[in-house]
This record gives C-alpha cells, structure tokens and sequence, in this order.
C-alpha cells in the first residue's frame, strides 16, 4: 500500500525533471531560487517552502501537463442529462480522461495557465 501511495509522487517528479531538462533557463531559474532560500542547509525545512514561488509554478505546470493519473475515479451518473451533444441515460459509469481535460484548447485554464508561463513569473 505504501508504494501505490509513492509511486505518483515519484512519477511526477521525473516528469517534472524531464521538463526541466528541455528548458534549461527554468532549470537554471529553479535552481537560484532553491539556492537562495535554502543557503547552505543540507535539506530544506518546511519554513522553506511557502517562499519558493517559481518552483511552485513550475510543479503546478507539470501536474498539469502530466498528470500522473491519466482517468480520474469512476462516477456513476444520478439522474440522466446531455452534455456535448450525447445523452448520458440515469445510473452509467463515466470516466473522465484527466489528461484530455487539463489540455483542452477550449478550456478557460488552458488559455490562462498557457499565457502564465513559469519562465515569465
């Protein structure tokens, strides 16, 4: 149990690094901000981490970009409805595709998180 539990922060922070590796400015501007908060501590406290904002955007980027889980959980529907154009009947399981949502060129949070880049903060 406690491996499933890692085993999407450790997703995560692969992606995040892989990311960091195409744009090397972030890397280097992720890297100044760690450096200049943490000092020359051996690990950083969790006073910390409220002050790395850059780095912040940077993990909120990539949990969008890659989520490391692709369907969000089952929902069975209540009562029956349209939505895009299809009629959903009452008690059907629905699955959400996360990853479909979050790069959705029509969504609002699309739009602003695309124009809200990391490297501009």
């Amino acid at each position: 149990m406690f491996v499933a539990g890692t085993d999407t922060s450790i997703t995560t922070l692969e992606w995040m690094m892989a990311e960091l590796l195409r744009h090397p400015y972030s890397m280097r501007k992720v890297q100044k901000e760690v450096r200049s908060v943490v000092g020359n501590k051996t690990k950083v406290d969790p006073e910390d981490i409220p002050k790395m904002e850059y780095l912040r955007c940077v993990v909120k980027k990539t949990l969008r970009l890659d989520p490391a889980v692709v369907f969000l959980p089952r929902r069975t529907t209540a009562t029956s409805g349209k939505r895009g154009g299809y009629d959903i009947p009452s008690i059907t399981t629905v699955l959400m595709n996360a990853w479909a949502i979050l790069r959705d060129p029509n969504s609002q949070m699309v739009e602003k998180t695309r124009r809200v880049h990391p490297r501009e903060v």
